[in-house]
């Protein structure tokens, strides 16, 4: 993993709430937690390139999410 993928992973370790006994039901929402923060990350890269050359980030951050069912 390069550091900014290995930075949304620890910040998806951080995000597990505390208490979850059972692996599986950990591994479930840290990965959950992981692939969110993912799609936040490159739905902002959108966000920002389309800002920059045409104007329209917003619209093409807003398919990213939407297609991977995250709403923010």
């Amino acid at each position: 993993m390069n550091e900014r993928t290995q930075a949304l992973a620890t910040r998806a370790k951080e995000n597990v709430p505390q208490g979850i006994l059972a692996v599986d039901k950990w591994i479930e929402t840290y990965n959950k937690e992981f692939a969110r923060l993912i799609v936040l990350e490159c739905a902002d890269i959108a966000y920002k390139f389309d800002e920059l050359t045409l104007g329209q980030g917003y619209t093409v951050a807003k398919h990213i999410k939407k297609h991977f069912g995250i709403e923010e």
